[in-house]
């Protein structure tokens, strides 16, 4: 009988030894995984807006180590993609709700608005988000808890926090728009009084500040052509890349139709900083062409970037 209780005793004792070998093994993956988050590198831009008032959008430059910050009254009215007419900033997210898209329509509108890319979007299930701690460990439970709404991967958030955690004041720049500098008054049809943006002048006040530095070094000249029937569509797009440091050489039709965004580029430019970060912004199929072209990258855009700006389509 001591025999047996003997080798009981080890047989427990063993498998104890293998759960808490599992354990560890958990316990290490975890780990693993917290620490392969927070020490990953962010894209070379990486922007959000926050639905708050005044509406916030932020945008950290990984190459510049800057933040970047444009707020705005919520009560501007913009465009809402998606042909649904013009909106104030402060509706855009309700609509979105109500068409079942989330904030994809305010974080798209703002984006159309200022011609800059805005992929990701945050708020408050509460109404109460302050932008500038939306970084912090309390924002993240917030976030767990679905307190906080955004698209913004996990992963993402946590680089973006490590970056500004410890962010000096000089490296975060902010751009006010008040009435009279990027916003302006206009009177409505119903005589109402409306806030509007003012894109030539916002185009003035925000400047070259989300332009990407490799980008501008390099200073390859991008031809832009629009193979949809949407007549704006390579407008849009060039004043989005001038935003963010391309050199626009030309903006101009195509009556041969692409579905997606196509860029067409020497193999000698393909691995860029330029390439990389245009195929990043609109998701453009690269194509290597080695014969003349109008521009070093040639851009033709296509109808699967048009749709978001069309009724029925939008983000």
């Amino acid at each position: 009988m001591a025999i047996a209780s003997g080798g009981n005793h080890q047989k427990r004792q063993k498998r104890l030894g293998m759960t808490r070998l599992v354990f560890l093994l958990l316990f290490l993956l975890v780990a693993g995984g917290f620490l392969r988050l927070f020490f990953l590198s962010p894209n070379a831009r990486t922007t959000w807006v926050v639905d708050e008032d005044p509406l916030v959008v932020g945008s950290w430059e990984e190459a510049s180590g800057q933040l970047t910050r444009i707020e705005m009254p919520s009560e501007t009215t913009v465009e809402a993609v998606g042909g649904y007419g013009r909106y104030p900033l402060r509706a855009l997210w309700d609509l979105g709700s109500l068409e079942g898209k989330g904030g994809m329509i305010l974080a798209a509108s703002v984006e159309e608005s200022l011609a800059l890319p805005v992929p990701y979007y945050f708020k408050s299930a509460d109404g109460a988000l302050d932008s500038r701690s939306l970084f912090s460990f309390s924002s993240w439970w917030d976030i767990v808890r679905n307190n906080i709404y955004t698209n913004m991967p996990m992963s993402t958030w946590f680089t973006l926090a490590r970056r500004l955690a410890f962010l000096r004041p000089d490296r975060i720049k902010t751009v006010t728009l008040t009435e009279g500098l990027g916003v302006a008054a206009r009177s409505a049809p119903d005589g109402s009084r409306q806030l509007v943006m003012d894109l030539s002048q916002v185009d003035v006040l925000v400047g070259a500040l989300f332009e990407d530095e490799q980008v501008r070094h390099e200073a390859f000249p991008v031809a832009v052509y629009n193979t949809t029937t949407m007549p704006t569509l390579g407008t849009r797009v060039g004043r989005m890349l001038s935003r963010l440091g391309y050199l626009v050489v030309a903006v101009e039709n195509d009556e041969s139709p692409v579905e997606n965004c196509e860029m067409r580029i020497s193999s000698q430019i393909a691995k860029s900083a330029s390439v990389n970060y245009l195929r990043e912004v609109l998701g453009c199929d690269v194509r290597i062409d080695e014969g003349a072209k109008r521009a070093d990258i040639v851009v033709r855009m296509g109808m699967l970037y048009a749709r978001k700006f069309l009724p029925a389509q939008s983000p």
